[in-house]
C-alpha cells in the first residue's frame, strides 16, 4: 500500500514539475518573446529607508563566492539585467541604529509560453524577484 502512494506521488510531481508557475498574470504576459531579463530586487519598505544598502549579486549559490556585482544603493527597488535559467543569489547589508543586518534570497529568472490562460498565447517570466526587505527589528 505504502509503494503505491509513493510511486503515484512520484508520478504526480514529474508530471506536473515542467509546467512553469502555478498562476500566471496576464497583464504581465507579453505576445513577443522577452528581449531582456531583469532581476527585480525589493530591497527596503517605503516607511524605513537606510541612507545605503550594499548589494551584492553572486552568480550560483553564495559558499561558491562568485561575485558578479557589488554596488551600494539607496532604491528601494532594483533592476538587473540577467540570464535566463541561471541561478542567482544576491545579498543586502543594512545598518539601521548601529546594528547590521544581512538579507539573502535567491532565483533562477525563468520564462513560460503559456497558450491557454489568457486571452491570447503569451510569454511570461517568473521566478525573477528577489525580496530583500526586513521584516523586523
Amino acid at each position: 500500500m505504502n509503494r503505491t502512494i509513493i510511486a503515484i506521488t512520484l508520478i504526480m510531481l514529474l508530471l506536473h514539475s515542467c509546467q512553469g508557475p502555478g498562476y500566471v498574470p496576464c497583464n504581465e504576459c507579453k505576445e513577443q518573446y522577452p528581449s531582456r531579463i531583469y532581476l527585480e530586487i525589493d530591497l527596503a519598505n517605503p516607511s524605513e529607508t537606510p541612507v545605503s544598502i550594499l548589494v551584492t549579486v553572486y552568480e550560483g549559490p553564495i559558499d561558491d563566492n562568485i561575485v558578479l556585482y557589488e554596488f551600494t544603493t539607496a532604491a528601494q527597488t532594483y533592476l538587473l539585467d540577467a540570464l535566463l535559467y541561471k541561478d542567482y543569489t544576491v545579498s543586502a547589508r543594512y545598518v539601521y541604529n548601529g546594528k547590521t543586518y544581512i538579507a539573502v534570497d535567491t532565483a533562477t529568472p525563468s520564462i513560460h509560453f503559456e497558450e491557454e490562460t489568457c486571452e491570447v498565447p503569451c510569454y511570461y517570466v517568473y521566478n525573477n524577484k528577489i525580496d530583500l526587505r526586513l521584516r523586523y527589528d
